[in-house]
């Protein structure tokens, strides 16, 4: 009895339906003359998800099939057989079901402009930074790798009220409580000395 090969099926080894599939493509648009189309993306990620009952001669025919078909110089998962479409369709994930808060969210979102994009994205980021560092301006400016300046300023334009603000002037003295006057007369401020 001769010797036996085994062969493991196409989908145990999608590594190669790239390879193979720009082989046949070649192989077939050779014999037609229309060396210059090519597999899209889309047409090799549907190549790469689907199951290949019929191996590597399913593949051939599939690539075959396109060649002739396609109308554009990319092909398309659409220029492949319907049956390959078909098990393609039944596969397409759905996805997690959204409220209608999330639905809102996400139509505001695609209305809006790209400033109004970057100012928002802007506050989200600098709340989540505050989150961060407890409220400590200083320490978030430092996150954020800006100035505590400019980040007093962005916090302003905001609306943003942290728990801590954080003097900009980094030398500045604290000052003490106020103290009562020993006369009963006005209040000072007493200087704490370094």
């Amino acid at each position: 009895m001769p010797p036996q090969l085994f062969v493991p099926a196409l989908r145990e080894r999608t590594e190669e339906i790239p390879l193979l599939a720009s082989a046949f493509l070649r192989k077939a648009t050779a014999a037609s003359g229309d060396v210059r189309c090519f597999l899209g993306n889309a047409a090799m990620a549907t190549l790469l998800e689907y199951s290949w009952p019929g191996n590597v001669r399913q593949l051939w025919n599939v690539v075959q099939f396109a060649a002739v078909v396609h109308r554009e110089l990319q092909i398309l998962p659409a220029d492949f057989p319907p049956e390959i479409r078909a098990e393609m369709a039944s596969c397409t994930p759905i996805g997690p079901v959204e409220s209608s808060a999330e639905t809102k969210s996400r139509n505001s979102t695609r209305s809006m402009s790209l400033r109004q994009r970057v100012k928002e994205y802007e506050a989200t980021l600098i709340r989540e930074c505050l989150a961060q560092t407890g409220g400590r301006v200083a320490d978030t400016a430092r996150l954020l790798s800006i100035p505590v300046r400019t980040l007093n300023n962005k916090l302003s334009a905001h609306g943003i009220r942290p728990s801590t603000r954080v003097s900009q002037d980094t030398g500045a003295i604290p000052l003490r409580p106020v103290t009562e006057a020993a006369d009963g007369g006005t209040p000072k401020l007493a200087v704490r000395a370094s």
